[in-house]
């Protein structure tokens, strides 16, 4: 608006011209400008300009004219309308709507009212319309101010999504809104209200998701539809078939109603290689088109187009999947092979709803396994996991070959494992088939099958031998899917550099692999990837790639990659401190796995979700996530970071000395399964609430295992912490921030400022200036270490922890029962307490330490050992 204000104060200056695709907010904008003229006090008047109007000459600005204007000769009428507006004498500020489709009468008059001095124009124009010639100057030169509004990004359609709901949004819902909107803002809204009128979009879970498809709004269509009525009846059949078929190829279509159409903006006509190709302007108008059509029309058009297609070469691997799918829609059956054909295509392409399809006409004609597996593999990749595993044990009954059986039992034990939680079962189904088959390929690929299953249980040791030779393995296809276990095992192995390497290379392979059964999307390379970029105190790089990473598998649909990027997305923003954007990823997963049943991606987003709730101190979320876990909790699994949740549950409850037994016993289950990272991850957690001295010799032996710097940095924070060295504090504080660890870094530069101040010293105002700043980049963060308020830091390790159980309202008994103290040794810590900080009761201290309420149990999320 001001670049609008400085161009109507400047005596030089006649128009302001608005440009844009339809339904980018033109008229808004214009509109708001015009009225910010009229609040200047300056005289305004508008027009709108139309295709009917326009057949009139004057037509769209009569109006604004002398009534008896038919008596006069146009140069009279022109000296006449020019002095009728400088007599006002005053600028008028007119608005014309849709510029570009003024009548050329009209626009001469309003270009000699302009270049009088007596009028200032404001117009929409949509982009890649001409001018009419004597006011096409004015968007050149000086003369005039032009502004270009374009179709929303992602990212901008995202964040208008978050404002206008008041809180975060699902990605996959923003990416699904803006596909279906175009990016354009009119759209965009109708959507948005169709979806909150149905309950398609809702925002429980603390984050708006998509539960269906995007639903068009009544007003919607007939904005569409009052684009479309314009359409000259030889030109509709035209919009029709590239409504129906479109990309299509532009042989055979009537290249005159195809240009006429492109320039009414339903059609867009563009070059794809040596083709010619026209498609919809717009998604909508093609599903708006599509749904007015006759079921009978609809069938006709599909079968020509079909049979025009297999005249030609079919030179193109889409086009084959086309025709496929062509056949079926227009006559419910197509040639087997043909099918055949299509539905590799259609695997190829990531695109599993097309391949459902696909697959269940093939299962009508052939009995074999291969069409129930290629179902049963599409089934799983939509989240459909019941119909899944009954169209895979129907496979593997029909499986003929030893190369049928094998691809079956891959896709049940993913399906078992990562889908439905069933592990024990996924271990016996992979069992039985390394029985059953002797083939070597077939052994390699099975024991690259148990390592992963090893992996998400938490057996990285014995996982490892699994996978260690995996360069030695002969079939592409197990080799490059052995490498997603294989790094996220080097990873947690704390070899984070060879993760790295290894996740690179083998990610290369996959993009050059051609598409087979059971070979997962190539984006899950990223995961493992993600987190030793993290471990190498790389994280900038680890969240831009993820982030990337995440787009690309969204825009393919993917949906179980886009699971699992998003729990690894958050387990990275956790690492860094960066809370609010983690517990947004862990509830992007959360959500999407709970909606499509994926549990095991639930479950550890779930996972996710508390440890990012108790780093900001929200019991109530954490309870919350605690509850639903708990009833997804798998038997068979040894996860020692699943396990960590209840130390941390313990901590925001303000029972340090309970939350460092349950964090020594994950991290004694990380180590007896070779979690190395997730070992140097749970000690140093115990370091940092309170016991620096039990984890610090431990710690320093993980820094010599581990490649990456993160886990030595971790050990000389615990070894300050342990010496109380505040210089040694703020040096580790440095090379954390450095890496992007921030909240560790914060809680580095608290404990190095608590000291200072505890022997006076001057550098005690810089430590805790260089805390704050940290702390406000971790959003939200409220740790034990961050939560100690000025008054408080000067209290013991135990009267610190005392003073937060007293907060909760614990009695002095309830508190000596769970340090194992007696009640009279708690009263005489809270007479020290109440001296060293000049309160006099427990109300005050919680009123200091706002400290939570904590109603729910302490039972614990540990998991059944396999």
């Amino acid at each position: 608006m001001g670049a609008f204000q400085r161009a109507l104060r400047d005596p030089g200056q006649q128009a302001f011209l608005v440009y844009g695709p339809a339904g980018t907010g033109k008229t808004r904008l214009a509109d708001e400008c015009w009225k910010l003229a009229g609040g200047e006090g300056l005289r305004c008047v508008r027009a709108t300009a139309s295709q009917a109007a326009r057949a009139m000459p004057l037509g769209a600005i009569r109006h604004l004219l002398p009534t008896d204007i038919e008596r006069e000769d146009p140069v009279a009428l022109f000296a006449r309308v020019v002095d009728l507006y400088e007599c006002t004498g005053r600028r008028t500020v007119l608005f014309i709507d849709d510029l570009h489709l003024l009548d050329a009468t009209s626009a001469v008059l309003i270009g000699q009212v302009l270049d009088a001095g007596c009028m200032y124009l404001i117009g929409t124009v949509r982009s890649e319309s001409p001018l009419p010639e004597a006011v096409a100057s004015l968007d050149r030169g000086d003369r005039g101010r032009r502004v270009d509004l374009r179709e929303l990004s992602l990212d901008q359609v995202d964040t208008v999504l978050s404002t206008v709901l008041g809180g975060p949004v699902e990605r996959g819902a923003s990416f699904q809104l803006h596909q279906a909107s175009g990016g354009i803002l009119l759209f965009l809204r109708e959507l948005v209200s169709g979806g909150l009128e149905t309950g398609t979009l809702v925002g429980d879970g603390g984050i708006w998701r998509l539960t269906g498809a995007p639903v068009r709004t009544r007003r919607l269509v007939d904005l569409i539809e009052g684009h479309i009525r314009g359409v000259p009846a030889e030109d509709r059949s035209v919009l029709e078939v590239v409504a129906l078929c479109g990309p299509a190829a532009t042989p055979g279509l009537d290249l005159g109603a195809l240009s006429r159409l492109d320039r009414m903006g339903l059609v867009e006509v563009r070059a794809d290689g040596r083709r010619t190709v026209a498609e919809a302007a717009h998604p909508l108008y093609g599903e708006v088109i599509r749904a007015r059509m006759p079921l009978l029309e609809r069938r006709k058009l599909l079968t020509e187009q079909a049979a025009r297609l297999e005249r030609t070469r079919m030179r193109r691997r889409e086009d084959r999947l086309r025709l496929a799918i062509w056949r079926l829609d227009a006559n419910g059956t197509a040639d087997p092979d043909l099918l055949m054909q299509a539905a590799r295509l259609a695997r190829y392409a990531y695109d599993f709803g097309a391949l459902a399809g696909l697959a269940t006409a093939l299962a009508q004609l052939d009995p074999t396994a291969g069409p129930r597996m290629i179902l049963g593999e599409a089934l799983y990749e939509l989240g459909r996991f019941t119909e899944a595993e009954a169209a895979l044990q129907d496979a593997a009954a029909a499986a003929r070959s030893d190369e049928e059986y094998l691809l079956v039992t891959l896709l049940r034990t993913q399906s078992l494992a990562w889908a439905a939680l069933r592990v024990p079962e996924a271990f016996m189904v992979n069992a039985a088939a390394r029985r059953r088959l002797t083939d070597p390929d077939a052994q390699d690929a099975l024991r690259v099958d148990e390592a992963a299953l090893l992996a998400y249980v938490g057996e990285i040791g014995r996982a490892w031998p699994l996978v260690q030779n995996l360069d030695e393995v002969a079939d592409p296809r197990t080799r490059v899917m052995g490498a997603i276990p294989k790094a996220y095992i080097l990873a947690e192995s704390g070899r984070s550099a060879q993760a790295i390497s290894l996740a690179r290379k083998a990610h290369q392979e996959h993009l050059g692999m051609p598409a087979v059964a059971a070979a997962s999307h190539p984006g899950l390379h990223m995961g493992a990837w993600v987190m030793a970029l993290v471990e190498e105190g790389r994280v900038d790089e680890a969240r831009r790639l993820g982030e990337e990473t995440y787009a690309q598998v969204v825009g393919d649909q993917a949906l179980i990659a886009q699971m699992w990027l998003a729990i690894y997305l958050g387990k990275a923003e956790w690492y860094a401190g960066r809370l609010t954007r983690a517990r947004g990823w862990f509830a992007s997963a959360a959500t999407v796995s709970g909606d499509h049943h994926f549990h095991g991606a639930r479950w550890l987003a779930l996972t996710g979700l508390m440890l990012a709730a108790a780093g900001m101190g929200d019991l109530e979320a954490l309870e919350e996530a605690w509850s639903q876990a708990r009833q997804l909790a798998p038997a068979s699994h040894r996860r020692a970071d699943a396990t960590a949740v209840s130390g941390w549950r313990m901590a925001v409850r303000g029972n340090l000395t309970q939350a460092r037994d349950l964090l020594s016993d994950a991290a004694d289950l990380a180590r007896a399964t070779g979690s190395v990272a997730t070992e140097a991850l749970l000690l140093s957690d115990i370091a940092r609430l309170g016991d620096p001295a039990r984890v610090r010799v431990r710690l320093s032996e993980l820094a010599s295992i581990c490649e990456g710097p993160l886990t030595a940095a971790r050990a000389a924070h615990a070894a300050a912490l342990a010496g109380r060295d505040p210089r040694q504090l703020e040096h580790v504080a440095d090379r954390l921030e450095a890496m992007g660890i921030l909240l560790l870094a914060a809680e580095s530069y608290t404990s190095a400022a608590e000291l200072y101040r505890g022997t006076g010293h001057r550098r005690a105002a810089a430590a805790g200036a260089h805390a704050a700043r940290l702390a406000a980049r971790c959003e939200g963060a409220r740790t034990p270490r961050l939560a100690v308020p000025a008054g408080l830091d000067a209290l013991t390790t135990r009267e610190r922890e005392i003073a937060l159980l007293a907060a909760n309202r614990l009695s002095s008994q309830e508190i000596a029962d769970q340090l194992v103290l007696s009640a009279r040794t708690v009263d005489s810590h809270l007479r020290q307490i109440y001296r060293k900080t000049g309160i006099t009761s427990r109300k005050d201290l919680r009123r200091i330490l706002q400290a939570p309420d904590t109603g729910s149990d302490g039972c614990s999320l540990r998991t059944d050992a396999y």
